[in-house]
């Protein structure tokens, strides 16, 4: 997902803090054990001055156990002795106060430990990293609008970022496309040979450009690390990796026989109607022309109505400007003999082109859904499955995640405490919509095939479909 495009390079400059004492804090954080871990939590929690015996006796250890424990958290300068009390340095209580996050059981970086990463720079240098208007009230909030506010806001960024490194790209990739998003930093760093510092650093980079971070799980006495993206951002790609729709092994039985059917069944009605007067009764061509189309077309599914299938034909050819139906008379016009001169294709693009004005000028005229961007929203779905083959219907609307209003935009959102991406749920009408431009528009138009598998609908994108719509 990233590349070395030259598009954006944020401005990350770690001499705006002390990274390199940061790096030194996490080296020894990363080798301190479970009991360490303990030990510092009541650290964190105790009061700035507190005897070392009540450490002794909340964590019911000697003082021979707590001593290593204590010379380590005195290295990292978060605490001193004065004879038998702890003082505890108030600016690197905030500093472990937010790295022992990180050892929670169960502890995913996301947004507000984002926040408090940020926390260690400057607030001035902050906009220069992120090219963010110094005017800006919230830099955070201003962070989220610009890079973090939909899945294509932040696919782009990604996209677009270049890190100005080989290593470092190589490893946004390594742990954006792996299986579990959840790498071993001991791997990323014995395929790279990076020393310990070099590849805290590059860590560094990697969590102040938004693209991932560091976790730790407690294996035994000790803890394992680990790379991960953000937490929101890695529940939205789970969450896309499971509506993946499935492509169907077993044989589909075609709605029609081939991608153009619909289109051939127009031609053949369009023949029949060139070559005499044809009554219009009932909202149906006569009874001489129904037989003699019935015969010349292949036979419909089980269960499929002819009488309504040449419903669906006449409206079509009204629409391609191919007959005017007056009074009980159907009339082939001028554009009837040229549309029998026309290839196969073209004719199917003419439905495509014309059904898309149909949908916008009379389709639920009463419904704002039916509109231009909506129409391309579900055309741009198609793009996901077009090498699938076949799926079933219900797969396809599992998966979508479009926006056909304001409440089904992806965004992501503060939700109590905690940030996520919010997924859509479709209304009845958009549902509506949707099948109304896969079933009839799009199909009709030989873009899309339909059938069926043990009675449950299934689709798949023609040739037709993957050159209109893009592989």
């Amino acid at each position: 997902m990233i590349d070395h495009s030259p598009y954006r390079k944020n401005k990350i400059n770690l001499e705006d803090y002390d990274f390199a004492q940061d790096i030194q804090n996490r080296i020894l954080l990363a080798e301190s054990t479970a009991r360490d871990i303990e030990i510092l939590e009541e650290i964190i929690y105790n009061p700035a001055r507190f005897p070392i015996t009540r450490l002794s006796k909340d964590l019911d250890m000697t003082l021979e156990e707590i001593t290593p424990s204590i010379e380590r958290f005195g290295a990292l300068k978060l605490i001193s002795l004065d004879g038998e009390f702890v003082v505890v340095d108030k600016e690197m209580r905030k500093y472990f106060e937010g790295e022992l996050a990180r050892f929670e059981e169960g502890f995913i970086p996301d947004m507000e430990f984002l926040q408090t990463l940020m926390r260690k720079v400057t607030i001035h240098a902050l906009p220069i990293w992120y090219l963010i208007p110094r005017s800006s009230n919230n830099i955070f909030q201003s962070l989220v609008e610009k890079y973090l506010l939909t899945p294509t806001h932040f696919e782009r960024y990604l996209k677009e970022l270049n890190l100005g490194d080989d290593i470092l790209s190589s490893i946004s990739q390594d742990v954006l496309t792996s299986k579990d998003l959840l790498v071993p930093t001991k791997l990323i760093q014995e395929r790279y040979e990076l020393s310990r510092e070099e590849f805290l650093e590059n860590v560094l980079y990697l969590e102040f450009n938004l693209v991932c971070s560091i976790s730790y799980k407690k294996v035994g006495d000790r803890y394992e690390e680990f790379l991960t993206p953000f937490r929101e951002w890695r529940e939205y790609l789970f969450h896309m990796r499971q509506i993946e729709p499935a492509t169907i092994e077993k044989q589909v039985v075609r709605r029609r026989p081939n991608d153009y059917s619909f289109i051939e069944d127009i031609t053949l009605l369009t023949e029949i109607l060139l070559k005499g007067p044809v009554k219009y009764v009932n909202g149906l061509p006569d009874k001489k022309c129904r037989d003699s189309l019935e015969k010349k077309i292949v036979p419909l599914q089980p269960g499929d109505s002819f009488e309504h299938h040449c419903e669906l034909l006449l409206e079509k050819m009204v629409l391609l400007n191919l007959i005017q139906i007056e009074g009980n008379s159907i009339k082939p016009l001028d554009e009837a003999q040229f549309w029998l001169t026309l290839p196969m294709e073209k004719r199917a693009l003419a439905s495509y082109k014309n059904g898309y004005i149909a949908l916008i000028t009379h389709a639920a005229p009463s419904s704002d859904l039916f509109n231009e961007r909506n129409l391309r929203e579900v055309e741009k779905s198609m793009v996901r499955i077009s090498n699938k083959g076949w799926i079933s219907f219900d797969d396809y609307i599992r998966g979508l995640t479009m926006p056909l209003s304001n409440e089904t935009k992806i965004e992501l959102k503060k939700v109590g405490k905690s940030w996520r991406y919010t997924l859509p749920c479709y209304t009845d009408h958009e549902i509506e919509l949707i099948e109304k431009v896969i079933l009839e528009w799009l199909f009709e138009a030989g873009l899309i095939a339909l059938g069926t598998l043990e009675g449950k609908l299934c689709l798949t994108v023609t040739d037709l479909g993957k050159t209109i719509f893009g592989e």
